[in-house]
């Protein structure tokens, strides 16, 4: 998991970094001093944070003034970014909610109340990994449904997403998307995964698409690709779903 912090106050930054770090050992974080180095670093990243922490109350009333743009600017372009807004005046709450935060962590930090805010985190991630699967395209966030996606793809550095009338691309791995997937998408070669609901049949060395295509399984994933298709096709709330 990585977590991006806003804050210009790097003593508070800190600490909160020790506090998220505590909860989650193996979670990364980054820290920006100014909504303006956050959002240069939002555009040019290959793949998003999976949390923000944003404190949307600075010192000088201009920079908080362009915190508060920054939070709704980064809500609209990134709708499924989650946001948890750090303050210390709980009575800026009305106007902060505009930014659709899913949780509000008051300053001084306590333990209990950022574990709240990253079960917060968590349970968005999960709602929104049961629906779609979010994807960067050309600067923005695109929502694709799982039941488009017939197969992912890997082409070195990038992922091409297939449907049955576009292919989408972006950078990252095979194996931390395939994280973001339900059950009904399962890996058939270290290139490929599949969506189990596109299969059709499957041979010694190949998945047989319902489109007619055909990708290859390696022989070292053969057999847990197979026990995946006959758990798959055996599940009786399959057949709602196609």
């Amino acid at each position: 998991m990585e977590v991006w912090i806003c804050d210009d106050n790097e003593a508070s930054a800190q600490s909160l970094t020790k506090l998220i770090t505590a909860q989650e050992t193996e979670t990364e974080t980054r820290i920006f001093t100014s909504p303006e180095l956050l959002e240069n670093a939002l555009a040019m990243a290959d793949e998003l944070p999976q949390a923000l922490f944003l404190d949307i109350v600075f010192p000088e009333p201009l920079l908080e003034t362009l915190s508060l743009a920054a939070a709704e600017r980064i809500h609209s372009t990134y709708p499924h970014l989650p946001i948890v807004f750090v303050t210390a005046f709980l009575e800026y709450a009305p106007e902060i909610f505009e930014a659709a935060p899913i949780y509000l962590l008051q300053k001084p930090f306590a333990a209990a109340k950022v574990a709240a805010a990253l079960r917060a985190v968590h349970d968005r991630t999960a709602r929104e990994a049961h629906e779609v699967l979010v994807i960067r395209q050309k600067g923005s966030l695109v929502r694709l449904p799982f039941a488009q996606i017939q197969y992912i793809e890997s082409d070195r550095r990038k992922l091409l997403i297939h449907t049955e009338d576009q292919i989408y691309s972006q950078y990252g791995k095979l194996s931390s998307l395939l994280d973001q997937l339900p059950d009904s998408f399962a890996q058939c070669h270290q290139s490929y995964i599949v969506n189990l609901h596109q299969v059709s049949r499957l041979t010694l060395d190949s998945v047989i698409l319902l489109s007619g295509g055909r990708l290859p399984v390696s022989r070292r994933r053969h057999r847990s690709f197979q026990a995946a298709v006959d758990v798959f096709m055996a599940h009786p709330t399959f057949a709602e779903d196609l």
